[in-house]
């Protein structure tokens, strides 16, 4: 019983959060939570003290998410961004088969255009986000290691003034020299 109150909670914030992010009225709030909820809703009260709750545990959330995005965070939302970007291309691909498959007279040339161009940007991106994830995986290494070393440094060390802290990093000089050669000027000013 008390998982499925849990579990309400967590929907009923997320849906609170989503309002703040889309910009909703009070009106439009509590019928977009009524809609996604399943048609129950809340109670305008219940409303501003989940908002409430939400901007008194905000400064918590911030310095969790700022701990778990320098350690690694920024790796996964890499790769996720990467994922997400494969699965709109397949999503292009499918609509523009679909368009190009309905008989000559009924296609839109504006959309196949339109769907196309989007592809192509895509495939750029996608691209660019390929070339980077050797980069990334470096990175990925480098911080692992650096972290391990540093908490050997923290186990060894009995002054506290010659330890890290648990969110320094120190790239070396030469780090980003292993950058692939390439025409494209866009990645060359990325590093």
């Amino acid at each position: 019983m008390g998982s499925k109150r849990e579990n309400r909670k967590k929907i009923l914030e997320q849906l609170v959060v989503d309002c703040g992010r889309f910009d909703f009225n009070e009106k439009e709030s509590l019928n977009y939570i009524s809609d996604r909820a399943g048609g129950i809703g809340i109670e305008r009260s219940q409303y501003y003290a989940i908002k409430k709750r939400i901007k008194k545990n905000e400064l918590k959330n911030t310095q969790s998410r700022l701990t778990y995005h320098s350690k690694s965070g920024f790796l996964i939302n890499h790769f996720r961004r990467m994922d997400e970007a494969e699965h709109l291309q397949l999503i292009l691909f499918k609509t523009l088969h679909n368009e190009t498959s309905k008989p000559v007279e009924h296609q839109s040339p504006f959309a196949i255009s339109k769907i196309a161009s989007n592809i192509m940007a895509n495939s750029r991106l996608l691209g660019e986000m390929n070339v980077c994830s050797p980069i990334v995986d470096q990175m990925r290494e480098y911080i692992s290691n650096s972290m391990n070393t540093k908490q050997q440094i923290n186990d060894n060390s009995k002054n506290p003034r010659l330890t890290y802290p648990p969110s320094a990093m120190i790239l070396p000089d030469g780090f980003f020299k292993t950058v692939p050669v390439t025409n494209d000027r866009d990645v060359d000013r990325v590093f």
